[in-house]
């Protein structure tokens, strides 16, 4: 996990904000990395192929105004929906009713972490603190 994680991932369930992971590639690979880094607790959905943003559209509602998140999630339906990521592409097609964060410590950044965001409901942050302070502001 990187630097703050823990803290972050404390700071959410310390004050009962729900959360899961969703995350692609190998289903076995990302399973491996889900239980070495001790969340294999937390609700996860891995699915094959990049494009979580366009998948989350997906779960937008317009009759309800509400994001319903699918059953591996609990099946809830929410009024707000975060998505943290290290790389750019990811938070493309992301919803208007969606907040994107984009996890950015430092410039030098990995080839397939570049990239630019584009919608005022895209956030760059640079730790996992500025995150809590982020999502602890919005609620």
């Amino acid at each position: 996990l990187n630097e703050g994680a823990h803290e972050f991932l404390a700071y959410l369930n310390d004050n009962g904000i729900d959360f899961g992971i969703l995350t692609y590639g190998s289903l076995e690979w990302q399973q491996e990395k889900i239980r070495v880094s001790g969340l294999d607790n937390v609700p996860a959905i891995i699915i094959p192929n990049k494009g979580k943003g366009d998948l989350i559209r997906t779960w937008y509602q317009k009759e309800t105004n509400m994001v319903k998140v699918p059953v591996a999630f609990g099946a809830g339906s929410y009024r707000r929906l975060i998505l943290i990521d290290d790389k750019a592409v990811e938070l493309t097609g992301l919803p208007h009713e969606a907040t994107g964060i984009l996890y950015r410590p430092t410039d030098a950044v990995l080839p397939s972490q570049a990239g630019e965001t584009h919608g005022d409901n895209i956030h760059t942050v640079r730790s996992f603190h500025e995150a809590v302070e982020y999502v602890s502001s919005s609620l």
